[in-house]
């Protein structure tokens, strides 16, 4: 499926030394979190993904790229 080609992709660009990676990262993710149908879809990258968002939200200075890692993680684990 698609999301099996994204995940790697998304995940290492949320571990980009660039900020705007992971902003950029933070969007899609939070953006394909809405537009999956079941959890099922989703749950084999759950656990890539959601450590990645978690340590974006925890260490990036930059308050509006933590609010939109926060807000990707916050769609992804409804979506799980």
């Amino acid at each position: 499926s698609t999301l099996s080609i994204l995940c790697p992709v998304l995940s290492r660009a949320l571990k980009e030394k660039l900020t705007l990676h992971k902003r950029m990262a933070s969007i899609v993710i939070d953006n394909m979190s809405k537009l999956v149908d079941s959890p099922e879809a989703v749950a084999p990258f759950g656990p890539l993904l959601v450590p990645d968002l978690k340590r974006v939200c925890e260490n990036v200075q930059f308050e509006e790229i933590r609010d939109v890692a926060m807000k990707a993680l916050k769609t992804l684990t409804k979506a799980l």
